[in-house]
C-alpha cells in the first residue's frame, strides 16, 4: 500500500480548520476596561449608571465640602391629623 503524499491543498485546508475551531475565538475579561484605556473626559455623566458611582471614587475637589448655613425660621405648625 502507497502512502499518500501531502499537497498543499491538504495543508492549507488542515490549517483552515484548526483555525476556525479555535483560532479566532476571543472573550474579554470581566471588568478589562480601566482607567488606562480611557481618554480623558471620555465618560460623561449620561454614560455612568446611577447610585453606582460613590464618594471614593470621585476626586476630593468634586465633593461639596461647604459649611452648613445657619437654621432658617421656624415653619406655621400644620392642621391636627
Amino acid at each position: 500500500m502507497t502512502r499518500p503524499t501531502l499537497s498543499y491543498a491538504n495543508v492549507m485546508s488542515t490549517v483552515a480548520v484548526f483555525i476556525a475551531q479555535g483560532g479566532t475565538s476571543y472573550a474579554p475579561q470581566r471588568n478589562s476596561v480601566g482607567s488606562r484605556e480611557l481618554k480623558r473626559n471620555a465618560v460623561s455623566s449620561s454614560k455612568v449608571k446611577d447610585r453606582s458611582l460613590k464618594a471614593a471614587d470621585l476626586a476630593p475637589s468634586v465633593l461639596n465640602s461647604a459649611r452648613r448655613g445657619p437654621r432658617g425660621p421656624e415653619g406655621p405648625a400644620g392642621p391636627a391629623g
